[in-house]
C-alpha cells in the first residue's frame, strides 16, 4: 500500500483518538451531579423553634402545618435516641437533608455524635438553587416519621448540613428538608437513595403514590399557621371525587404540561411552550406561584389593567412582592382582583383548569396582622412553577408508577375551583419546550464526524483505487483469448 494511505490511516486513528478523549471528558462533565435550579420563596418569620405533634379532630388528622410563606412542615426523628426535628416537605426535589451544624436563625440542629447508630460517608454534596445553597456530607441514620404510621422507621442516606447561604429561614420552625420528588434529583446523583424510595423498598405492600392536602391559613388563629395533610402509600388517600388526572411529562420533578393561562376571561395570548420554557413542575416547596419572565410580565400587565381604578393606586414595589397592601377582608378591592386560571394538560388535545382566586394569589403578609397582603406571584429563570398559592384548598395524589397526578377540590382550604375537561383543536406537544442549544457532547460529536469524514475520505479512495487496480477477479470472454484477458481488462 503507497506512503499516502498509510499516512490518510496514521492521521485518521490520531484524530479518532483525540476527539474521543475529548468526548469522555465532555460525557464525564455532563454525567456530574447536578442540583435543582428552581427558586424556594420563603421569607422572614418566627422567633422561636417548635416541634409539632399531629392535631386530631373528629373528620381529619392533620400532620403538616406552617407559616405564611415559609412552607409546610412535618416531623421527623432521627438518630438513637430519636432527635426531633420539623422538615419541610418538598415536592420539588429529593434529598432528605438536615441542619448538622449550628445556622443563623435556628436554634437546633442534628448532632451526629449523639447518636449511636449514624454512620459518617466521605460523601460531599452540594446543592444551589437560583437563590440559596446549602453543603454538607451524607450519612445513614434511622429515620422516622411519627405523624406518617405507614411509613415504618427506615435506615436511610440523610445529607448533613453544614453549610449554607439563603436557604433556611430566619427563626424558621423547620431544620431540614424531606424531597418528595423521584430519583433522578437526588444529590449526589447515582450514590443516594431518597427516604421515599427506601420506605417503599422496604414496605413492597405500599402502594407508590402520596397525597398532599394543603389547607391553608386557619382562621381561627388569625392567619397565623397553616395546615395540611400527607399520607403515603395510597391511591386513594383524602381526596374526595371527581379527580382529574395530568400526566408527568418527565421522572425527575413532578414536571406537567402548562397550556394557558388566563386573568380574569382573557388569555395572556403567548405560544403555549412560553409557559413551559424550560419546564413546569408542581413544588409544594415553593410559596408563589413563579412564571417564565415574559409570562410574568404579561399576567401582571392585565393585572394592572383590572385594578387601574383602585385609590390609592398600587406601586411597582406591590407588583415585584417588595411592598405589601393592607384592607380588611370585606373591603371592595378584593372585586376588583379578578381569578388567575392555569390550564394544565389532561391528555394531547384536552386541559382542565385551575381556577386560582385573589384570596390565593394575595396572601398574607408575615409578622403582620390579618389586614395586610403581598402578592405571590414572582418570575423565574427556570421555568414555571405551581407553588403553594395554587396548591392549597386542593387535593393531589402524585401517582409516581403510573407518572399522572390527580387533582381535586379539597375538603378544606381556599376556593380554588377546577374546571371541566375541555377538547382543544391544537395538539398540545407544540407546548412542550425544546431547548435551541446544543450541548457539548453532541457538538463533539458532529465534529468527530466531520473530521472522520474528512480525513477518511482520502483512504477510502486509495482502497477503492487499489482495489479495483490489484483484486479484480478475470471473467472468461469466449469472444476473446484469455492471453489477451488481462491486457483488455486494465
Amino acid at each position: 500500500m503507497p506512503w499516502f494511505v498509510h499516512r490518510a490511516s496514521s492521521l485518521m486513528v490520531l484524530c479518532s483518538l483525540y476527539l474521543l478523549i475529548i468526548s469522555l471528558k465532555l460525557q464525564y462533565s455532563s454525567s456530574q451531579p447536578t442540583t435543582t435550579t428552581h427558586i424556594k420563596t420563603h421569607t422572614k418569620t418566627h422567633t422561636k423553634t417548635h416541634i409539632h405533634t399531629a392535631t386530631h379532630t373528629t373528620t381529619h388528622t392533620y400532620n403538616l402545618y406552617g407559616k405564611p410563606g415559609d412552607g409546610y412542615y412535618t416531623q421527623v426523628e432521627i438518630g438513637t435516641p430519636p432527635q426531633k426535628f420539623n422538615v419541610l416537605v418538598d415536592t420539588g426535589s429529593s434529598n432528605l437533608a438536615i441542619a448538622g451544624a449550628q445556622h443563623d436563625g435556628l436554634h437546633s440542629y442534628f448532632i451526629m455524635k449523639n447518636s449511636s447508630t449514624y454512620q459518617h460517608t466521605e460523601q460531599e454534596v452540594n446543592v444551589v438553587y437560583t437563590q440559596g445553597s446549602w453543603k454538607g456530607h451524607m450519612g445513614r441514620d434511622i429515620v422516622r416519621f411519627p405523624d406518617l404510621p405507614e411509613a415504618l422507621p427506615v435506615i436511610t442516606d440523610i445529607a448533613i448540613i453544614t453549610t449554607s447561604n439563603k436557604f433556611f429561614v430566619n427563626n424558621s420552625h423547620w431544620q431540614g428538608i424531606v424531597g418528595l420528588a423521584y430519583r433522578a434529583l437526588s444529590q449526589p446523583q447515582g450514590k443516594s437513595v431518597p427516604w421515599l424510595d427506601g420506605v417503599l423498598t422496604q414496605q413492597q405492600h405500599l402502594n407508590n403514590t402520596i397525597t398532599l392536602k394543603l389547607c391553608g391559613p386557619d382562621k381561627r388563629e388569625a392567619y397565623a399557621s397553616h395546615y395540611g395533610r400527607l399520607f403515603i402509600g395510597s391511591d386513594q388517600g383524602d381526596c374526595p371525587p371527581p379527580v382529574v388526572t395530568t400526566p408527568v411529562k418527565r421522572a425527575w420533578f413532578y414536571e406537567v404540561l402548562v397550556v394557558e393561562i388566563e386573568v380574569g376571561n382573557r388569555s395572556i395570548n403567548l405560544p403555549c411552550a412560553s409557559y413551559n420554557t424550560d419546564k413546569s413542575i408542581v413544588d409544594s416547596g415553593t410559596s408563589n406561584l413563579l412564571l417564565p419572565p415574559k409570562v410574568f410580565k404579561a399576567v401582571v400587565a392585565e393585572l394592572q389593567s383590572h385594578t387601574v381604578s383602585l385609590i390609592p393606586s398600587l406601586s411597582d414595589e406591590f407588583w415585584v412582592g417588595n411592598e405589601e397592601v393592607c384592607w380588611p377582608e370585606d373591603h371592595q378591592a378584593w372585586d376588583v382582583f379578578p381569578n388567575i386560571t392555569v390550564h394544565l394538560a389532561y391528555d394531547n388535545t384536552s386541559a382542565f383548569s385551575i381556577i386560582v382566586p385573589p384570596k390565593s394569589y394575595l396572601r398574607p403578609a408575615q409578622d403582620k396582622d390579618s389586614t395586610c397582603w403581598v402578592i405571590g406571584l414572582d418570575q423565574s429563570h427556570t421555568g414555571t412553577v405551581l407553588g403553594t398559592v395554587v396548591l392549597e384548598g386542593l387535593c393531589l395524589t402524585f401517582h409516581r408508577d403510573r407518572s399522572v397526578i390527580g387533582f381535586s377540590e379539597s375538603t378544606c382550604g381556599p376556593p380554588i375551583t377546577l374546571g371541566n375537561i375541555d377538547k382543544s383543536a391544537v395538539d398540545f406537544e407544540s407546548c412542550v419546550y425544546v431547548s435551541r442549544g446544543v450541548s457539548g457532547l453532541t457538538l463533539a460529536s458532529y465534529i468527530m464526524g466531520a473530521l472522520l469524514g474528512i480525513t477518511g475520505l482520502p483512504l477510502i479512495l486509495a482502497t477503492i483505487r487499489f482495489a479495483c487496480r490489484w483484486n479484480v477477479s478475470p471473467r472468461l470472454n469466449h469472444e476473446v483469448p484469455f492471453s489477451t484477458l488481462d491486457d483488455v481488462s486494465t
